[in-house]
């Protein structure tokens, strides 16, 4: 026989339980968690780091003086994502391996959207074609790279030509696949893609930057270049997740301590999105919302987890 107490501690005890199983498995999913060896400088903040993405920067023409003074925001993304490339360069020469094992959050967190993006269609060649798939905004491809073993040509494209040099740094190093991957600079709201080109068009973790009228703008260069069967895929980060707040509050922690660090250029600028309206009210028939679920990168706290979830 069990009390009423008992059951009610029961749950507690389950809660308990859960958060302990859950912190003892925190993976890294941002670059800003990594710290150098001394472990008292985040990796991307390192003299180190910053000479080698200087010297990419260089000798693509870009000042990377400049982060602090300039308005273009390429030119931020162009330094923000040099600094990625270069820290991961380090952390592979100091510890070997694949970016994965650099970063296993992001690469799982990658790995989950590349197999929702491919479990639309079959993988199969289909009347002697593969499926075409585009990302809009690709930044370093992860979900692209993984999507070549999944039987299909991908394609992503991005406004930052180094964040297109670590996309391309990755397939070739780290994965193979550069012969089978397509990396394009350009505009995504205005790209120079064929109308009806693509069986899959999606952006990840970039409409929540921009406000309704350039969300509208990019739904519609999406549907023009998407086939008239295929799909249009829509990501962004649930902000009331406690998962998503704990890694929220922890980065602003550390950009605090360490004010040189640099974080997503456009990580402060964040409007609402309303995905199925959005797609809706430009034809587009909605099929299904979804989500990932994606362990934390932080330790979570008794609260974190509703009675729902356990």
């Amino acid at each position: 026989m069990v009390s009423p107490t008992s059951k009610a501690r029961g749950i507690s005890d389950l809660e308990a339980t859960v958060i302990e199983i859950i912190n003892s498995n925190i993976i890294t999913r941002k670059s800003s968690e990594i710290f150098d060896r001394t472990g008292e400088i985040p990796l991307t903040s390192t003299p180190e780091t910053i000479e080698i993405a200087n010297a990419f920067l260089r000798a693509k023409g870009i000042n990377a003086t400049q982060y602090d003074e300039t308005d273009n925001e390429i030119t931020k993304w162009d330094i923000y994502w040099a600094r990625e490339m270069a820290a991961a360069m380090l952390q592979r020469h100091h510890l070997g391996g694949t970016y994965g094992r650099y970063l296993p959050g992001r690469f799982l967190h990658y790995e989950l959207l590349s197999n929702n993006i491919c479990s639309l269609f079959s993988s199969e060649k289909e009347n002697g074609n593969k499926k075409e798939i585009l990302e809009l905004g690709c930044g370093a491809a992860l979900s692209l790279i993984l999507s070549v073993r999944r039987g299909v040509h991908p394609t992503g494209l991005d406004s930052s030509v180094m964040a297109l040099d670590f996309a391309g740094y990755l397939a070739k190093n780290h994965y193979h696949v550069l012969d089978n991957i397509k990396l394009v600079h350009g505009d995504y709201f205005h790209t120079e893609f064929e109308d009806n080109s693509f069986d899959v068009v999606y952006n990840s973790g970039v409409l929540e930057h921009y406000g309704l009228e350039q969300q509208i703008e990019l739904i519609r260069e999406m549907k023009r270049i998407t086939k008239r069967e295929g799909y249009i895929v829509i990501t962004v980060p649930n902000e009331q997740s406690p998962f998503y707040s704990r890694y929220s509050e922890r980065q602003r922690s550390v950009k605090e301590k360490h004010p040189n660090l640099l974080l997503n250029p456009v990580d402060d600028r964040r409007y609402k999105v309303d995905g199925i309206n959005l797609m809706e009210a430009e034809g587009l028939r909605f099929v299904k919302e979804d989500g990932i679920l994606i362990a934390p990168s932080s330790p979570i706290k008794p609260g974190d987890i509703s009675r729902e979830d356990l």
